[in-house]
């Protein structure tokens, strides 16, 4: 008898993640920009996905599953928060965000102290900004005549 129950539970869990994940999926497809996109990529999957780890582990009931589905489940939730951290950060700085529409502009505030004080750009952000103009300094004005060859010239 508890065996029956237990794998009811197990089935009704792994459909309600199942669901859940399905939910994020259509929040994904649906909302209209990054910053909204971001909710249902992380929480609603996040939290179906443990739903369904719990169900998987109720059905299959052996010691080494249930430690690789919490393994699986713990790292999920570290890597879901650093990703999306990421996406946001990124976003913002691509210009990918309207500012108009978020309540608190936190990131803003950052970067304007961050530049009264003087600290640089990252090494990546300086070469990102300083390769497009060495190439704009090495192609010179762009006209008729830089289309002739070095041979022509």
């Amino acid at each position: 008898m508890t065996i029956a129950v237990l794998d009811l539970l197990a089935a009704v869990l792994c459909l309600v993640g199942s669901l859940l994940c399905l939910t994020a999926a259509v929040g994904l497809a649906r909302f209209p920009d990054l910053v909204s996109r971001l909710h249902p990529a992380a929480k609603p999957q996040s939290l179906g996905m443990m739903v369904l780890m719990a169900g998987l582990a109720l059905h299959i009931r052996t010691p080494s599953a249930v430690l690789l589905l919490s393994l699986v489940t713990i790292l999920q939730m570290m890597t879901v928060t650093l990703s999306s951290h990421v996406v946001a950060r990124t976003g913002y700085r691509s210009g990918l965000v309207d500012p108009s529409t978020l309540v608190a502009d936190e990131l803003a505030e950052a970067i304007a102290v961050r530049r009264r004080a003087g600290v640089q750009r990252g090494a990546d952000e300086r070469a990102a900004v300083e390769r497009p103009a060495a190439r704009q300094e090495q192609a010179g004005p762009a006209g008729p005549e830089d289309h002739r060859s070095a041979a022509e010239a």
